[in-house]
C-alpha cells in the first residue's frame, strides 16, 4: 500500500508587515516591506480568508487598505504575497482597534 506523501507548504520571506499595536481607526491602512521586488501580490485578511483587501505595491512597499469598518477589539491580520515564480510569503501581526465616535 502506498501513501502519498503529505508536502508542507513552503513559505519563502517576501514580506514583513510594519509593528501596529493600538490602532485608533476602525478602518486601518496596514503596510510593510517587500524583501523580494519580484512580489506581484499582496493582500491581507483580518478574518482568515474570508474576506481580503488587495494591497497597492509601490518599489519596496506595500499598503492595504480596509473599507469595512472593524469592531473595536483584539484581531490578527494576515498578509500573503506571491511573486512571478509562484513562490508565497506570508506575515502576521496582533492588533487592537481602538475606536472611539467623535
Amino acid at each position: 500500500m502506498f501513501r502519498k506523501k503529505v508536502r508542507k507548504k513552503e513559505f519563502y520571506d517576501l514580506i514583513t508587515m510594519d509593528n501596529y499595536d493600538v490602532i485608533e481607526n476602525n478602518t486601518p491602512k496596514i503596510c510593510g516591506n517587500i524583501l523580494d521586488l519580484d512580489v506581484r501580490q499582496v493582500q491581507i485578511t483580518f478574518d482568515r480568508g474570508k474576506t481580503v483587501v488587495e494591497a497597492q505595491l509601490q518599489k519596496n512597499r506595500w499598503c492595504a487598505q480596509t473599507k469595512n469598518k472593524l469592531a473595536n477589539g483584539t484581531y490578527t491580520v494576515w498578509a500573503m504575497a506571491i511573486n512571478s515564480l509562484g513562490q508565497r510569503g506570508k506575515a502576521e501581526d496582533s492588533l487592537i482597534i481602538k475606536f472611539i465616535e467623535k
